[in-house]
C-alpha cells in the first residue's frame, strides 16, 4: 500500500507546481514564450538539464516548462539576504561560489543527482553574450559520468534580450532535445579530456536545437502536460 506524502510536502509541492505554471503565463504573456520538445522528457530519474546560458532568467524559463521539481545553482551571494534566501532554498537554489572549485557545492550536486534528482546545469560554465554559445567545460561531463545522470539538451532563446521577446521581433523560445542516455557516452574518459568530450557531445546537440529553431522552426510547440509520463 503506497504511503500518503505528509501535508506539508503535498502543500510544497502544489506551490511549486503552481508557481511553473504561472511562470510560464508570464513569460508567454509579456515575452510571447512559447516551450518546445522533441520527446518527452522522464519526471523520474538523474536528469543533467544541460542549456546554454545568457541570462540570470536561464533557469527560471526553463525549469518551468518541466513537469518535476528542479535544482538550479545561485552564487552564495544571493543567500545573504534572509528573505530571498529562504525563497530561493524553497525553489531548490544550492548556493555556490564563484571564484575556484565549490567542492561542497558539487558534492551537493552530486548527491541530488544521486537521489534521482533533476539540476538545471550550464556547460558553458558563463554567461555568453549576443547569442553566441560558448566553448563547453569539462563539469557537466564530469558530472554525468559520477552519477550516470541522463543529460536533456535545451536551446533557450530570448532569455537575454527581453526588449525584443517583449515586442516580439524575437519572442521567447525554449527547446527541449533528445536524451544523451548514460550508454551514449560510457564509452569515454574517465578523465577531464573524456569529461570534456562529453561536455562538448552536450554543446552540439544544443547548437542543434539552436540551427533547427532558427532555420526550419519545425519542433513542436505544445504546452508541458503529462499523464503517465508522456507529454499531452
Amino acid at each position: 500500500m503506497r504511503q500518503k506524502k505528509p501535508v506539508k510536502k503535498r502543500v510544497k509541492q502544489l506551490i511549486y507546481r503552481f508557481s511553473q505554471w504561472l511562470a510560464r503565463q508570464l513569460l508567454k504573456l509579456f515575452f510571447g514564450c512559447r516551450y518546445c520538445y522533441e520527446e518527452p522528457i522522464p519526471t523520474e530519474g538523474p536528469l543533467i538539464i544541460a542549456s546554454n546560458h545568457s541570462s540570470y532568467l536561464d533557469p527560471p524559463s526553463v525549469g518551468a516548462g518541466i513537469a518535476r521539481e528542479i535544482h538550479f545553482l545561485a552564487k552564495r551571494e544571493l543567500f545573504k539576504n534572509p528573505f530571498f534566501g529562504a525563497l530561493i532554498r524553497f525553489y531548490h537554489a544550492v548556493p555556490i561560489r564563484r571564484a575556484g572549485m565549490d567542492w561542497e557545492g558539487l558534492a551537493r550536486i552530486r548527491e541530488i543527482l544521486d537521489g534521482g534528482g533533476a539540476v538545471i546545469l550550464f556547460p558553458e560554465g558563463t554567461r555568453q553574450r549576443g547569442g553566441s554559445l560558448g566553448k563547453p567545460r569539462f563539469g557537466v561531463g564530469k558530472l554525468a559520468q559520477e552519477t550516470r545522470a541522463s543529460i536533456l539538451p535545451v536551446y533557450a532563446r530570448g532569455t537575454a534580450d527581453l526588449r525584443a521577446a517583449f515586442l516580439r521581433r524575437r519572442p521567447m523560445r525554449i527547446t527541449y532535445g533528445r536524451l544523451i542516455l548514460p550508454g551514449q557516452y560510457e564509452d569515454f574518459e574517465l578523465n577531464p579530456r573524456g569529461q570534456l568530450a562529453i561536455s562538448g557531445l552536450v554543446m552540439e546537440r544544443i547548437a542543434e536545437l539552436k540551427d533547427k529553431l532558427e532555420t526550419a522552426g519545425n519542433l513542436q510547440d505544445r504546452p508541458e502536460k503529462r499523464e503517465n509520463g508522456e507529454l499531452k
